[in-house]
């Protein structure tokens, strides 16, 4: 009432408590953003550093995909059906990360940094059906390999509360390199032509998501086991494939390498 009554009989009081109240607020809202940025900055310097050496088994299913390569030319052409083999393997990788560790709140810390992983190379294989019809086609097998190595900026959150053991989950993305490399078939070269390919190292994007869990078993050392569901991208065989001494367009490939990994890790944190 008494500040209605002073607003009211006198606007360059008003004035004046207008301008009082919102310098107030600035002052009050600029203090908040600075202590905000000012603890982020605290923790930020009291990271440590952080180093993990880990591997494990990858699973990964029907690694290879089907294609079928038509007639164009009915007088000179063949067909080539390639029908890839339905299996699962299993397969030993090697993962490393290097980053830091931040404390955001008394319950969770987060690791940051780049991660690499590389595993076995694995194989496709199938049947190809080839010839210039169905009446008088030949059944062969082919086969090849495929290196995966991923490079991902990865982020973990650690659950830290708990005095020795710390769930966590993690999630990670980046750049996949695919190598698809040693096309072998059994098509006696005597008897007819065939493709051929030459190996090829594709680049995709890959990512990765994860949970497990660490125990402390020093000051400085934790031992960890997780799974990890990660894809890692296209891979295709190189172009333009031959046959005889003849270029000819299209190459096996897969859009996506899906596989899932078993993994114990070991981290020094300093």
């Amino acid at each position: 009432m008494q500040i209605t009554r002073i607003v009211t009989r006198n606007p360059r009081h008003s004035q004046i408590l207008i301008m009082a109240i919102s310098l107030s607020a600035s002052t009050f809202s600029f203090a908040g953003i600075n202590q905000h940025f000012s603890s982020a900055y605290d923790a930020l310097s009291t990271g440590r550093g952080v180093i993990t050496l880990g591997g494990g088994a990858i699973f990964a299913k029907d690694v290879g995909k089907s294609k079928d390569f038509t007639i164009i030319d009915p007088v000179e052409d063949e067909f080539y059906n390639y029908t890839a083999a339905s299996s699962s393997q299993t397969r030993a990788f090697f993962s490393s990360f290097i980053g830091g560790e931040w404390s955001l709140n008394p319950a969770y810390a987060m690791q940051f940094g780049l991660g690499f992983n590389q595993a076995e190379s694995m194989s496709v294989k199938g049947s190809l059906l080839q010839g210039p019809d169905l009446q008088s086609a030949d059944t062969w097998t082919y086969n090849y390999s495929v290196l995966t190595r991923q490079l991902l900026v990865e982020s973990k959150f650690i659950y830290q509360q708990s005095k020795y053991i710390h769930p966590y989950g993690e999630v990670g993305i980046g750049a996949s390199f695919n190598k698809a490399e040693n096309y072998e078939t059994n098509v006696p070269f005597d008897i007819t032509f065939t493709r051929q390919y030459p190996s090829n190292t594709q680049t995709a994007f890959t990512y990765l998501i994860g949970a497990g869990v660490e125990m402390d078993i020093a000051p400085h050392v934790r031992l960890g086991v997780g799974y990890r569901f990660i894809d890692a991208g296209k891979f295709q065989l190189g172009t333009p494939a031959l046959i005889d001494v003849t270029s000819v367009s299209g190459t096996l490939s897969t859009k996506h390498l899906y596989a899932n990994e078993l993994l114990a890790q070991l981290s020094w944190l300093f």
